[in-house]
């Protein structure tokens, strides 16, 4: 009868992604504080934006802070249940892995990826809208 090893290096590897998952928490936090600042910022200098013609521009940058704030929310409680799923894997090593959990990361990680990326768009949208009127 062949007995088979268990795989130490999948385990860690199972332990690193609940580590990066967790990790993904941060980003999130990180874009909230953006966006937090964001609005701090339209509210400041939106007091003249109808003087400079760019009261449209300003509403257009509050949709955007919306939208980024409701994927946020979304994310904050998608991510807890991944780890909640991938915690079986991580105290069981014997638990039979599908491909669902690297699908279930990686949309995960993608959505994160968006997110920033938008809001790092809209950081460079605002701030050089913010220059023109300074």
């Amino acid at each position: 009868m062949l007995i088979v090893q268990p795989d130490t290096e999948l385990e860690y590897e199972v332990q690193e992604l609940y580590i990066l998952a967790k990790h993904l928490l941060q980003d999130i936090s990180f874009a909230e504080d953006e966006l937090h600042f964001f609005k701090n910022l339209l509210t400041k200098l939106g007091l003249n934006m109808p003087a400079a013609g760019l009261g449209l521009q300003w509403e257009l940058f509050n949709e955007k802070i919306a939208v980024q704030e409701h994927n946020i929310t979304s994310l904050k409680l998608a991510i807890p249940k991944f780890l909640d799923f991938l915690a079986p894997y991580v105290n069981d090593q014997k638990k039979a892995m599908d491909i669902k959990l690297l699908e279930r990361y990686n949309g995960l990680d993608d959505e994160i990826r968006e997110l920033l990326a938008s809001v790092k768009t809209t950081k460079s949208e605002l701030f050089a809208c913010a220059e023109g009127i300074l």
